[in-house]
């Protein structure tokens, strides 16, 4: 099931940021602006990838955030009478409910609508598990500081500690720490119950050590949270993976935006996930969301990395120092990600 998208996450992106690595690094010693360019490319290629191969419609609720939120050209922010300066000074962060293990592949398909290829370089408190198995995204997620999150929890607290939100950048997080499925839900909801909170039914009831953390360090002015739905998937006791679930044929994101002005951020957050819980609640009115086409950028990105990837094949076959390359980098990425991970 969903081997395509499998292939292309384990394989294709793995070639393709192997073969390219030495040429962002080069470049970003002039202008940091590379890696974000290079990492929104590898989002929209795959948002290309979802729309044209396996035509997954994707819908937005209260469009005139998602335009702020990815930064969009100077004429549609006039159409929307955007103050350009307020989304580069101040701090946000993305919160997102978690239905299934590949929201962060689906999380891609608002990426390239706003048809501004820099938009904010944004970066995610990722498991380890997507650093071993998926070493393209991994390598992505470590060119733009990504937060890696493991099963050592000191260790987890210091990389967030260590993390800063830049001008012009977003940290997307997802609050429940796991994906809903029958193990969490009971479990969460027996901590509700050991300390008198109200139970939630479509969300696991957020944690609030991460966003304590980066609270602290960089005084997050803006919350935008994102409520993602499909329409073959709802919260249930099933754990989805790419493996057992069928990608779904509609992906529906309803933005929305909290300022915080002193603000208790667990609170917030509290507040945000039970509007979340009653929204998953509802039958979807898509009379209430726009549908987004599809954009020739996602085709242009998509032409890119399939030229890239014949051009990588095509070394790795030919030029033994290439394939050469490929192997000692494999076990220097491995090496060094197994260090980050096991070490204290």
């Amino acid at each position: 099931m969903n081997s395509s998208l499998l292939f292309y996450l384990l394989f294709i992106t793995f070639i393709n940021n192997f073969f390219l690595l030495p040429f962002v690094l080069i470049g970003s010693l002039f202008t940091k602006k590379i890696i974000t360019l290079y990492t929104n490319i590898n989002y929209i290629c795959i948002s290309g990838l979802l729309k044209y191969y396996y035509n997954i419609s994707v819908y937005i609720e209260n469009i005139k955030i998602a335009y702020e939120l990815c930064n969009a050209p100077e004429s549609i922010k006039l159409v929307y009478q955007q103050d350009s300066k307020q989304i580069e000074n101040d701090t946000s962060i993305i919160i997102l409910n978690h239905l299934t293990q590949f929201d962060f592949v689906t999380l891609t398909l608002f990426s390239s609508f706003s048809k501004n290829i820099l938009f904010p370089n944004t970066r995610g408190i990722i498991y380890y598990f997507a650093y071993i198995y998926l070493p393209g995204i991994g390598i992505l997620s470590y060119l733009n500081k990504g937060v890696m999150i493991s099963f050592n929890k000191i260790k987890n607290f210091l990389n967030l500690e260590k993390c800063k939100i830049n001008k012009n950048d977003l940290i997307y997080l997802y609050p429940e720490g796991n994906v809903y499925c029958t193990k969490m839900k009971n479990s969460v909801d027996k901590y509700c119950d050991d300390n008198n909170i109200e139970r939630m039914k479509n969300c696991l009831y957020p944690r609030s050590g991460a966003l304590d953390i980066l609270h602290k360090n960089n005084n997050i002015k803006n919350i935008y949270s994102v409520c993602m739905q499909y329409d073959n998937i709802k919260p249930c006791g099933k754990y989805h993976t790419l493996s057992n679930t069928k990608l779904p044929n509609k992906v529906y994101f309803k933005f929305n935006k909290h300022e915080l002005n002193g603000e208790n951020i667990n609170k917030k957050t509290v507040d945000i996930f039970r509007e979340f819980d009653n929204e998953l609640d509802k039958n979807i009115d898509e009379s209430k969301y726009l549908l987004i086409g599809k954009s020739y950028i996602e085709l242009f990105c998509m032409i890119f990395f399939a030229l890239l990837f014949i051009t990588a094949c095509y070394c790795i076959i030919n030029y033994n120092y290439v394939l050469l390359y490929y192997v000692i980098g494999t076990i220097l990425y491995y090496v060094y990600t197994f260090i980050v991970i096991y070490t204290k």
